[in-house]
């Protein structure tokens, strides 16, 4: 090839191994990131004019060159080039991550095709870049480790099973569908400013439905996502239906988006649908739009925890229903820093700021249902949460009930007994073990740290989770009414299911490693399948209960269905994941 023409070919900035399996290349020398943790450092090798373009062009192309050897020591390398390194990914009992064929996929230069509404289609259909085309940054959306859906990459050949499964049905593949499809849900169009509060009203339906839905919402998340004082509420709703309230038109709003919490699972008439979703949830659809159109209007009116009720039920109501998926994570960070902002987080009386016992209580009530929302969000995202980090002085959860004082009240009732279910009960066990969901979480979703983690250390972690599972109360006091015993099962079942969720997240990968010599995968798939089949059956005891599934969210039963097909239907035979390969043990 003459000289002039080997000088124009384009400068290869990544390695040659993530070039050639179209990864994104940390670009790290001598020894990339992403070959480390996929476990060929061996094949990790830049173009030379590469090494020759950076500021360790003496140390930097010598060490690409060698041969990579799990005996080099840390110190054999320039301390310039293994800055920004954690030097326990170099150590020689580094275990790369069973989630890591999946996370490698995520860096893709387009993420589309994971989207877990698409995870049907050809690989033809996949968009590829060039290797030969610089990149030009992330695109889609990140899901880390802990992301429900990504143990579907431990299914070999789900996709074509899927698909196939689809085209072949007499139903589903049925060549009706080709000429004939039910009518998309179609975006509905924002209110104008003058029109919203008469859109509002119109949606509001007659008193008889509109009390059995806020009954049914009350049922469900009494104490889960306290927004309120509960008999200052009914006080209000009562001035409302006779006409005599101060702000009717915020009280409708807040109307709507609470009913829309509870439409998803009111049992008022028959399942139907309508276009391609249910009349159901095209109802509650209308009313969390028409409100958000309506807050949105009004965002500098009303006072912070105002603000901060509404973004909560419009966020709720839009995971209930399934709404906006894409963006559940982004608007609980939306609603956190709000809150943040709005220094709800804070004591105000330490701030030189005056308010009451009641005044204090409601914004803690507030707070506790922001980072309830803001944990399953980064739980489902597969992110940590940024509140483990943040300084919080308003006070843990107290065992209250709402009729122990009023809305003006400047007295503190006595904190009941945790054995003891009150309104504040589910609050009060949830500030007690958020520590250890925060630092699970967060592990989880950190490739290095968890695929390090040491035996001694996992059996403290599971240790730190079973000690909190004993240590729930049991609410279904046969004393007590009906009603409040199961409010009371409903909390302590959701409660429950946080803590098998985290058995899950800790173990589930080292119960598919392969060749694990630290774990002993037998007894790692008898904790993931227990966890499992408890959450298959807190679900089902809830629904025996009279309950809707759907209040306790998806995430945590899609996971331990998936972990349950995942370890117990290969019988003896344990299906593993080593670098997206799929093999048997």
């Amino acid at each position: 090839m003459p000289e002039s023409q080997t000088k124009r070919r384009r400068l290869v900035l990544s390695c040659f191994e993530c070039k050639r399996r179209k990864l994104k290349c940390g670009r790290e020398t001598p020894i990339c990131s992403r070959c480390i943790n996929v476990g060929t450092p061996e094949l990790c090798k830049y173009d030379p004019r590469y090494s020759m373009s950076t500021d360790s062009d003496t140390t930097g192309a010598a060490c690409a060159s060698q041969a990579w050897s799990s005996n080099n020591s840390i110190s054999q390398f320039p301390t310039t080039v293994f800055e920004n390194f954690d030097a326990s990914i170099l150590s020689g009992n580094f275990q790369p991550s069973t989630w890591l064929s999946f996370q490698d996929s995520l860096d893709l230069e387009s993420s589309d095709d994971l989207d877990s509404e698409n995870l049907i289609g050809p690989k033809e259909t996949q968009i590829q870049t060039s290797v030969t085309e610089p990149r030009s940054g992330f695109h889609g959306q990140f899901r880390g480790p802990s992301h429900p859906t990504n143990i579907v990459a431990s299914f070999n050949d789900l996709r074509k099973f899927m698909k196939l499964t689809l085209d072949e049905h007499p139903i589903l593949g049925a060549p009706q569908w080709a000429t004939f499809l039910p009518e998309a849900e179609q975006p509905l169009s924002t209110h104008p400013p003058e029109k919203v509060t008469g859109v509002m009203k119109l949606l509001l339906p007659a008193e008889e439905r509109c009390r059995s839905l806020l009954d049914s919402y009350f049922d469900h998340f009494t104490g889960i996502y306290a927004l309120f004082h509960v008999p200052t509420f009914w006080h209000e709703y009562q001035n409302y239906q006779e006409g005599t309230h101060k702000d009717h038109v915020r009280f409708n709003a807040l109307l709507l988006a609470m009913m829309s919490c509870a439409r998803c699972f009111f049992p008022d008439e028959p399942l139907s649908f309508d276009g391609d979703s249910s009349t159901a949830r095209n109802e509650a659809l209308r009313w969390v739009q028409a409100v958000e159109c309506w807050s949105s209007q009004r965002s500098a009116e009303g006072g912070i925890v105002e603000r901060i009720q509404f973004k909560c039920l419009i966020l709720l109501s839009k995971t209930l229903n399934d709404i906006d998926r894409k963006d559940h994570y982004t608007a609980s960070q939306s609603l956190l820093a709000d809150s943040i902002s709005s220094g709800l987080h804070r004591d105000w009386k330490a701030l030189g700021v005056e308010e009451t016992f009641a005044e204090h209580e409601l914004r803690r009530k507030v707070w506790n249902a922001v980072v309830e929302l803001d944990l399953a969000a980064c739980s489902e995202r597969g992110v940590p949460s940024m509140v483990a980090s943040l300084f919080v002085d308003i006070g843990p959860s107290k065992g209250y009930n709402d009729v122990d004082y009023t809305a003006g009240s400047d007295f503190e009732p006595m904190d009941q007994p945790k054995e003891k279910f009150t309104d504040g009960s589910f609050a009060k066990m949830a500030y007690a073990i958020r520590p250890i969901r925060y630092q699970i979480i967060d592990l989880v979703n950190n490739l290095q740290k968890h695929g390090t983690l040491s035996k001694s250390l996992l059996a403290a972690l599971r240790g730190q989770i079973s000690e909190a599972l004993n240590g729930l109360p049991d609410w279904t006091d046969t004393k007590a009414e009906l009603k409040r015993r199961n409010q009371g099962l409903v909390c302590r079942a959701l409660l429950e299911l946080q803590l098998h969720d985290l058995f899950l997240l800790l173990h589930l990968p080292f119960a598919l490693a392969k060749d694990s010599f630290a774990m002993d995968m037998d007894f790692e798939r008898f904790v993931c399948v227990r966890s499992a089949s408890t959450i298959v059956r807190i679900y089902e005891e809830v629904v025996r209960t009279g309950f809707s599934p759907i209040a306790l969210g998806t995430a945590s039963i899609l996971r331990a269905g998936l972990c349950l097909c995942l370890l117990e239907a290969g019988g003896g035979t344990t299906t593993t994941i080593s670098h997206g390969k799929q093999s048997k043990a």
